[in-house]
């Protein structure tokens, strides 16, 4: 479902804050993370390839972070999100 935005180069609409009523579906931190990342990338105007060029890989590995289908390491996506001015914040909250 995500993939249109992806492939039309859109921003991914983030979720509204759950009702309290309501229960919300959990994305995986890896989803969530290449989201994010290719959220900045668009707000920004930064290509793979200018991304690549600031962290020092290829386009293609750049291209990469902001794949839904390819298997990122957390630490790698926060690499891009450093480059873009940004830091990866993380926390814990109650299931």
């Amino acid at each position: 479902m995500m993939g249109f935005y992806f492939d039309e180069k859109r921003l991914v609409p983030l979720p509204p804050e759950a009702q309290h009523d309501e229960r919300m579906s959990d994305l995986p931190i890896s989803v969530t993370a290449t989201v994010l990342l290719f959220n900045e990338m668009l707000a920004q105007k930064v290509s793979a390839s200018e991304l690549g060029s600031c962290l020092g890989i290829t386009k293609q590995t750049a291209a990469r972070l902001s794949n839904l289908e390819q298997a990122t390491r957390i630490d790698q996506i926060d690499a891009g999100l450093q480059a873009l001015g940004k830091r990866w914040v993380l926390d814990v909250a109650a299931a």
